[in-house]
């Protein structure tokens, strides 16, 4: 290690109480490389499974959160799951499932990336809690989404448990009527980069019901083409940012108080209920352009 960072590494341990070696977590300061097979290892840091206590306790310190942007050990909870992913340590689960979680209230875009693929590293040790966690969350928050890419993760990294995998997802897929269309679009994105062709009639279903965002996957030409149930499409390709374009517009109106068409040009007028569902479907709109990013990634 660089005696700098060392010297560095060892002032902010002293300063938010953590020990060396674990307190070099806390001076790497922002990670390089996306890529899990290019993250710092545990080896590099000098850390082993001894040590994986304290370094949940990094990976869950909310200071980190108040901290200046600038600051190196604002960084410190994303090199924690680095690297109890590469040591495989199965009690930092929970701890990961609930840091998806608060993603819920306040979306973080480094966990939503990469937690699912730390998960997905760590193995099928995580399926039970995964698979209960999508089982019982509500339909409409976003950790629905992130916890299923994490067992789409596990089984892209460990094809015994594919079939286990496949069957949770498509479970919860079944429930397309009762969930919001995003989850039901995910749950599909997952399938497919499982190639699911058993999933198939459920997700029929689901598109049939008008029950999918096609933002995410298209429509269901579409998703037949990615498992190779069709080589082309026979119908003209819809535009799939019509729905949205409307449901943002009857949202944005619903309960709007009357105004003269000068404060309509100024923009003004909009009720704040309507502005905060437009806020939250920005937001739901960047998290899936960040699975789709991610998606893209893998398949280069």
């Amino acid at each position: 290690m660089d005696p700098d960072l060392y010297i560095a590494a060892a002032e902010l341990g002293e300063q938010h109480g953590y020990r060396m070696p674990v307190a070099r977590l806390l001076a790497l300061g922002p990670p390089r490389d996306r890529d899990p097979d290019r993250w710092t290892t545990a080896e590099e840091l000098g850390l082993g499974l001894e040590h994986v206590a304290e370094i949940i306790r990094v990976m869950m310190d909310e200071r980190w959160y108040m901290l200046n942007s600038e600051l190196p050990e604002v960084y410190a909870s994303v090199h924690a799951w680095r690297v109890v992913a590469d040591l495989r340590a199965e009690e930092s689960i929970p701890a990961l499932i609930e840091l998806l979680a608060r993603s819920d209230k306040e979306w973080d875009q480094w966990a939503t990336e990469e937690i699912p693929e730390a998960l997905g590293i760590i193995g099928p040790s995580a399926i039970p809690a995964l698979g209960h966690y999508l089982e019982t969350c509500s339909g409409d928050l976003e950790s629905c989404s992130d916890m299923a890419r994490a067992l789409q993760e596990i089984a892209a990294r460990h094809p015994e448990v594919r079939d286990r995998v496949v069957h949770i997802l498509t479970g919860r897929l079944d429930r397309h009527a009762e969930q919001d269309k995003r989850l039901n679009g995910d749950l599909i994105a997952c399938l497919i980069d499982l190639k699911a062709v058993e999933s198939a009639p459920t997700i029929e279903s689901a598109f049939a019901a008008g029950d999918v965002d096609s933002l995410i996957d298209g429509d269901w030409e579409d998703v037949q083409i990615e498992l190779g149930l069709r080589t082309k499409r026979s119908t003209p390709a819809p535009d799939p940012w019509k729905d949205l374009r409307e449901q943002l517009l009857a949202e944005l109106r619903a309960g709007a108080p009357a105004e003269t068409p000068e404060a309509a040009k100024r923009g003004r007028g909009v009720p704040a209920q309507g502005r905060a569902v437009a806020a939250k479907k920005a937001k739901r709109k960047q998290a899936d352009q960040t699975r789709k990013k991610t998606r893209r990634r893998k398949k280069q």
